[in-house]
């Protein structure tokens, strides 16, 4: 059977896909390849439409910083990194605090593996020696103005509802 899809069991409600254009055992770096996370009523896109070699090879750089200890998660960090990554560039844009702004941001962005323009972060860090995959939504009117036909969740509604998986 030819497949050319990989599901990946996070736990009982959320997986993550892997899908390429080509069978899998046929993958080669330059064919594309969709990366989803899965969950109830949603699917986040972690990798569209990408070149393979890029995601797997971005993919296990991370994974081997995470084997020799360099994502240790600090322990000033007491929230999750999604809802501070979004906290600082709201606070940025609406506020004209860049400069602790963007110094929070940087402080997290270590453990920022991908990031979906208006869609989502993924981060993957280590903390009292388990591994953490965090995928959380991004403020969908952070870089953009909502359309007219568009509903638009002000910020403080949108980070009460945040759920980082």
């Amino acid at each position: 059977m030819k497949t050319n899809k990989l599901i990946l069991p996070i736990n009982k409600t959320h997986w993550i896909t892997l899908q390429a254009n080509v069978p899998l055992l046929k993958l080669t770096g330059d064919n594309c390849l969709d990366i989803n996370l899965i969950s109830p009523g949603s699917i986040l896109s972690l990798f569209k439409n990408n070149f393979a070699f890029l995601c797997l090879d971005d993919l296990s750089l991370h994974l081997s910083n995470i084997l020799n200890g360099k994502k240790e998660l600090r322990k000033s960090i007491k929230s999750s990194l999604g809802l501070l990554w979004n906290d600082a560039f709201y606070t940025c844009k609406k506020h004209s605090q860049c400069s602790s702004a963007c110094e929070k941001r940087f402080s997290i962005k270590k453990y920022l593996i991908l990031s979906v323009a208006c869609e989502s972060n993924t981060w993957l860090y280590t903390h009292n020696k388990k591994i953490f995959l965090e995928v959380a939504p991004t403020y969908p009117w952070l870089f953009n103005q909502p359309k007219a036909t568009e509903d638009c969740a002000s910020y403080t509604s949108f980070i009460k509802i945040i759920n980082p998986i």
